[in-house]
């Protein structure tokens, strides 16, 4: 049961990633230079 809840935790996390543009909660994507961040598909 503690794995649904985890399971569905990080599916929350990573749609508000993906479709909300919630860049702060990626480790060190503020800080990244214009050509790192232009890597990451968000």
């Amino acid at each position: 049961m503690i794995f649904m809840v985890v399971a569905v935790i990080l599916l929350v996390i990573g749609w508000h990633v993906k479709s909300k543009k919630v860049t702060w909660l990626i480790s060190g994507y503020i800080t990244a230079s214009k050509e790192k961040k232009a890597e990451y598909d968000i």
